[in-house]
């Protein structure tokens, strides 16, 4: 019997990085914790089939790109989810579109809160 295959997803959850990140002056010398969250979509089709490494969404190339992007110091959160996902695109073929959330943790706005965060979502 043959199969049709819809479109698969590769998710990387809760990467955690210690960063440079933020508007206010203090939060760029003292740093924060930052979790990030990523959903790649595209044909997985060769991989499913044929166990294939060339035929997924590489979930090490994935973590590269968001390493390299939390190095660089930025203000927002939606421009780290939104460099994440741009580079995600430009470097991995197989990719149709790519959800990224970046979450400061325990965030500096004069109240106890979890996280504060951003999620962008770009397509081919």
């Amino acid at each position: 019997m043959k199969y049709k295959l819809a479109p698969g997803e590769v998710r990387l959850k809760s990467i955690e990085f210690f960063a440079f990140h933020g508007v206010q002056v203090e939060e760029q010398k003292i740093g924060n914790r930052y979790v990030v969250d990523i959903s790649a979509k595209g044909d997985l089709g060769l991989a499913a089939k044929e166990d294939n490494l060339n035929g997924t969404i590489d979930y090490c190339i994935l973590y590269r790109i968001t390493k390299e992007v939390m190095t660089q110091p930025a203000k927002l959160l939606e421009h780290l989810a939104f460099k994440i996902a741009e580079k995600a695109l430009n470097e991995i073929t197989l990719i149709d579109s790519i959800e990224v959330k970046v979450a400061k943790m325990n965030p500096p706005i004069g109240a106890l809160a979890k996280e504060s965060s951003a999620t962008l979502i770009l397509s081919r």
